[in-house]
């Protein structure tokens, strides 16, 4: 599994690298995040629209992710 994130800024890097390794995509699990900070249901499909892009069109799973430490 490998775990990216729009903000950890690390799609891009991670999708080129994946296209560089030459493993086949059925053995790769690919997770993203989206943040709060992206509200509504415009907000996830532009975090999906950028996770694609940087990730070349290879994700498994979209998770919305809280980090509450971040809120207190």
């Amino acid at each position: 599994m490998i775990d990216t994130a729009e903000f950890y800024n690390n799609e891009a890097g991670v999708g080129s690298g994946l296209k560089k390794s030459g493993k086949k995509r059925e053995d790769i699990f690919i997770v993203s995040k989206w943040w709060p900070s992206n509200e509504g249901a415009k907000g996830a499909l532009r975090t999906l629209d950028t996770c694609l892009q940087g990730l070349e069109n290879r994700i498994d799973e979209l998770i919305i992710s809280l980090m509450f430490s971040l809120f207190i």
